[in-house]
């Protein structure tokens, strides 16, 4: 008799009803996968622009205490690095809506897709916004506080690893984190128009 009810059960179930519960288990997959990736980047952002702020009067003492003007020169130049860091991380979240903001999950779904793609800009393009400017601000004060031979070239060596590992990380996050969401996401919408 169970095996019976089962055939009836499983006849009774039409395939709209299966691709719409298969459209939320999807969807709550999506959700919780952005949701974690949210999180790592708002506490990302948190700890960047905290640095930066932080930042800011460090190099402002810097340039008035410190004689040489090369060093001066490079402090004062991180300025406009440190406000381009906290500029680039909030104008790349300005667009972001919170879930409950949408009146459909494709809205929802559309909103997070466009947000990861800057994401994904953002972090392409971390050499060119985050690395080359402070360049300068290193060159000028390892050049001020009288470096030379071999501790300069250490000093540049320590500076272009770092800078390396810079953007291999945020590569490695594109690669390994934010392009498996946006493919998700894609394949969401998809499946909400098609």
């Amino acid at each position: 008799m169970l095996d019976n009810e089962m055939k009836t059960l499983w006849k009774s179930i039409n395939e709209l009803e299966l691709i719409s519960i298969d459209k939320e288990s999807l969807n709550k997959d999506v959700h919780e996968h952005a949701s974690i990736m949210e999180r790592k980047i708002l506490i990302r952002n948190i700890l960047e622009i905290g640095v930066a702020v932080l930042m800011v009067p460090v190099a402002a003492f810097i340039a008035y205490l410190h004689p040489s003007l090369l060093v001066k020169a490079g402090a004062i130049l991180m300025f406009p690095s440190l406000f381009l860091v906290i500029y680039k991380l909030l104008e790349t979240r300005r667009n972001k809506m919170q879930a409950k903001e949408f009146a459909t999950n494709l809205e929802f779904l559309e909103n997070s897709l466009t947000y990861y793609q800057r994401e994904k800009h953002l972090l392409d393009t971390v050499f060119y916004w985050y690395v080359l400017p402070f360049i300068p601000c290193v060159i000028f004060v390892l050049l001020g506080i009288g470096l030379s031979g071999f501790k300069l070239i250490y000093a540049g060596a320590i500076t272009i690893g770092m800078s390396y590992f810079i953007v291999r990380i945020n590569q490695l996050t594109v690669a390994r984190k934010i392009n498996p969401l946006i493919e998700k996401l894609q394949s969401e919408i998809e499946t909400y128009r098609g």
